[in-house]
């Protein structure tokens, strides 16, 4: 007896984050599975909606059966970061564009991605701010004090800059 292998999915650390996706697609399996599972359409839909074959997507659906609990961590993963990222825009709407995002914080001092120096000022109380869904969201008034009373932190002088 041979068994064969059927080389639909692929999981490549580069791409998409290493979840398992589609062979040659950008497709990741949870969202077949999300479709399937949680919008109850059936196969032939899904590959219609997505241009795959019949195959392509019972080996993701098969995929996760054979991996439920890591692609179940996906989703809620992913859920988490939906739900946050609402909360944000709806806090951020809510107070007229008064708060900024963390990272809009960061580019307007003139801050590499990776810093932390927001994070630290938000808790050492040197900015305004409010922790939403485990992220910290500033009052773009507090970020631009901060900027007038420390000119050139976090940027090149213009003695570097010449």
């Amino acid at each position: 007896m041979t068994t064969l292998s059927i080389n639909h999915i692929e999981q490549t650390p580069e791409l998409k984050g290493g979840v398992p996706h589609i062979a040659g697609r950008r497709i990741p399996v949870h969202r077949i599975v999300i479709q399937h599972a949680f919008y109850n359409e059936d196969a032939p839909a899904i590959a219609e909606a997505y241009n795959l074959t019949l195959g392509q997507v019972h080996a993701a659906l098969s995929y996760y059966y054979d991996h439920m609990e890591e692609i179940n961590t996906i989703i809620a993963e992913e859920d988490e970061s939906y739900a946050a990222a609402v909360e944000q825009q709806s806090f951020t709407e809510s107070t007229g564009g008064e708060y900024i995002t963390a990272a809009q914080a960061r580019s307007l001092l003139g801050l590499s991605e990776e810093s932390r120096y927001i994070s630290r000022l938000c808790r050492e109380g040197r900015l305004e701010c409010k922790k939403i869904a485990n992220r910290w969201m500033v009052t773009r008034s507090s970020v631009e004090a901060y900027n007038r009373a420390n000119p050139g932190r976090g940027r090149p002088s213009k003695e570097q800059i010449a």
